[in-house]
């Protein structure tokens, strides 16, 4: 336990040093103390309030699958071994990863859970200040937003730190961005980082939110596409040409990721998302089920359903779906959201077609996906964040009010840009 605590020091040191160099000594003090409590927050609502749920499974497990290794079983053995798909022996699969991680997490720190918790959360706050430093670089403008939607933003500051798969999620989400970000501006100093950054963030998605990668890869695939293009073909009718051979190229890829895991196959996702649909649904009580989704409709139905899982994933819960005091906090976050989207200026004025279009469609498509597969607002107000970020991004980007916030300013950002 020492070790650990001597470990989470150097690691805290080495992060609040990476973050001065795009901010103050206060404003690091601030954002820092907000990721830790948060993630604080989160785990002890489990553990004191619900007094179940995922986190202390995770912990069961990690320390029961340590305690074997203490008593001679092999520790590569147990990082090899592979999840039990009907989950008899072991967690499905990205709960089975998680895990894995986590008896490596204990076996540094000791076995204990809270030390875990603050490890988790310096490695999310290492990733966003990643993402930030990197995108800052090129577009300026983009740090004060970007602060809002990952370390500020109450919902995502909370379930995106501590003991959480969402932790990784939000992480691996950073650092492949913040990793394409130099890659595509043709910055090569550190390339070999960055690149090492890149496989890391895949690897993780890969294993913790495979869906998330499925969505967010054709939309950061295409987007490097069109980079491409505006650099180095001039005549329009060449950049529809090679629009659509990138859209092939796009699909090839996806054809050929689904072919190398039975999972990634598109009747296996179908099904896993029909499964996942049926067991939220029956473990919820009726009124608790987001817009009356309760059974997937057949047909062209389903995408009048869909249509309802976009409204409810990015601004639910609707006063008239209030049911509890945990459901009335949840709608505070969609009227702030609103409130931001309403007080600013349109998309395309602050945006370039080809930023927020794409963004926009990613943020509607992954809403619609999350919420059928999961339509309750428990489970939502986690699952989302592979979402919510960009939304509130989107929202908060060049807004007068932050602007005029000074605190959420780094040094690198440059008001006459």
């Amino acid at each position: 336990m020492v070790a650990g605590a001597l470990i989470l020091l150097v690691l805290g040191w080495g992060c609040f040093a990476y973050a001065k160099t795009i901010w103050t000594q206060k404003q690091v003090w601030v954002f820092l103390a907000v990721k830790l409590v948060a993630g604080l927050v989160a785990t002890a609502y489990y553990i004191h309030v619900e007094k179940g749920g995922d986190i202390l499974f995770y912990h069961q497990q990690a320390s029961g699958y340590l305690g074997d290794v203490h008593a001679g079983y092999p520790f590569w053995e147990l990082l090899g071994r592979q999840a039990d798909p009907s989950a008899h022996s072991t967690p499905q699969a990205r709960s089975f990863f998680f895990i894995k991680v986590l008896t490596v997490v204990y076996a540094l720190l000791g076995n204990h859970l809270w030390l875990a918790n603050i490890l988790f959360s310096l490695v999310g706050f290492g990733a966003v200040v990643y993402l930030i430093k990197r995108l800052a670089t090129v577009h300026p403008l983009a740090q004060p937003p970007l602060v809002v939607a990952l370390l500020l933003w109450p919902s995502v500051a909370i379930w995106g730190g501590g003991l959480s798969k969402e932790a990784l999620l939000v992480a691996a989400m950073c650092l492949l961005i913040g990793s394409a970000v130099p890659l595509m501006q043709r910055q090569w100093s550190h390339w070999i980082f960055h690149g090492l950054m890149l496989l890391l963030a895949l690897w993780l998605l890969a294993s913790v939110r495979m869906f998330v990668l499925l969505a967010i890869g054709p939309f950061l695939l295409g987007y490097v596409l069109l980079q491409l293009m505006e650099r180095h073909i001039t005549k329009p009718y060449m950049r529809w040409l090679a629009g659509l051979l990138g859209a092939v190229l796009i699909v090839l890829v996806m054809v050929l990721v689904s072919s190398l895991d039975v999972s990634l196959r598109p009747g296996y996702l179908l099904k896993a998302f029909a499964d996942n649909h049926a067991a939220v649904v029956a473990s919820s009580a009726p009124q608790h089920v987001v817009m009356g989704l309760g059974q997937l409709w057949e047909g062209p139905a389903l995408g009048l359903q869909f249509l309802l899982g976009m409204l409810a994933g990015t601004l639910g819960p609707f006063p008239w779906e209030i049911n509890s005091v945990w459901e009335a906090l949840l709608v505070v976050e969609p009227l702030l959201l609103l409130g931001l989207f309403f007080t600013n200026g349109p998309l395309s004025v602050r945006f370039p077609t080809k930023v927020w279009l794409p963004l926009l469609l990613y943020v509607l498509l992954t809403a619609g996906f999350i919420t059928l597969s999961s339509p309750n607002y428990g489970s939502l107000s986690r699952y989302r964040l592979a979402f919510y970020p960009a939304l509130i991004f989107l929202a908060a980007y060049r807004h007068p009010l932050l602007s005029k916030i000074r605190f959420l300013n780094g040094t690198t950002n440059d008001p006459s840009v």
